[in-house]
């Protein structure tokens, strides 16, 4: 199961912790995982090139291996938030809310004030 951890200051999403595998489906075919990975990466791409947000960030590869692009656990926080940014985590958040309504057994999503 994948789990995700939404942080929120003041009502606002800022970041979070994602960590684990769906397991919908063998490697190369999960459409959950698939789904997810999108939308976390484009997310934190996003934020990096269109905004001046400051952040922190921690990618841990699965079994310490960059090579073969899996991701065990990703930590993300906004340090110094734009409008901008907070408006591309209100994105993130939606787009996990809607994977998570069709998919729950495989995501789980908890909030926590930060």
């Amino acid at each position: 199961m994948i789990s995700i951890t939404l942080l929120y200051r003041e009502g606002q999403p800022i970041g979070f912790h994602s960590s684990g595998h769906a397991d919908y489906a063998a490697y190369g075919s999960d459409i959950v995982c698939s789904a997810v990975s999108v939308l976390i990466i484009n997310t934190m791409n996003s934020i990096e090139s269109l905004t001046d947000a400051k952040f922190s960030q921690s990618v841990v590869p699965a079994d310490g291996e960059e090579e073969n692009g899996e991701i065990d656990r990703v930590d993300y926080q906004l340090l110094e938030a734009t409008p901008e940014a907070v408006l591309l985590m209100k994105s993130l958040v939606l787009g996990l809310a809607q994977i998570r309504e069709e998919y729950e057994e495989f995501i789980s999503v908890a909030v926590e004030e930060v």
